[in-house]
């Protein structure tokens, strides 16, 4: 992945009103052993800043880098219009909604599949 959208995922995670701990999980999630082709379809999207707002709100509400990193791995997820980033922003949009951590372990498995919704 180009050194770009490394330093976007750094620099978002450096930013004071993030904090510590969420800054910490964010590079968990994108920094160490995610695919490429993840990180770079993230990167293309064109909604990169909205898609690591929404990580950092859903990582913020007791969902951890883990499962997060299993959802965007989860292709059965995903669609010519529907991406990672995509995933991301719509997560964001429901962080505070309560079972969010159980509707994110559902589609980390490999046998979800809710292409075109």
């Amino acid at each position: 992945m180009g050194d770009e959208a490394i330093d976007a995922i750094l620099s978002f995670a450096n930013r004071a009103d993030l904090g510590d701990e969420v800054a910490e999980k964010v590079i968990k999630t994108l920094g160490r052993d995610v695919d490429d082709a993840i990180l770079q379809g993230i990167k293309d999207s064109g909604r990169m800043t909205e898609a690591l707002e929404g990580l950092a709100k859903v990582l913020k509400n007791k969902v951890g880098p883990g499962e997060i990193k299993k959802a965007l791995a989860n292709s059965n997820l995903y669609s010519a219009g529907y991406k990672q980033a995509d995933l991301l922003v719509d997560m964001g949009d429901v962080a505070q909604v309560q079972g969010l951590d159980k509707l994110v372990k559902m589609l980390k498995t490999g046998t979800t599949q809710a292409k075109g919704f």
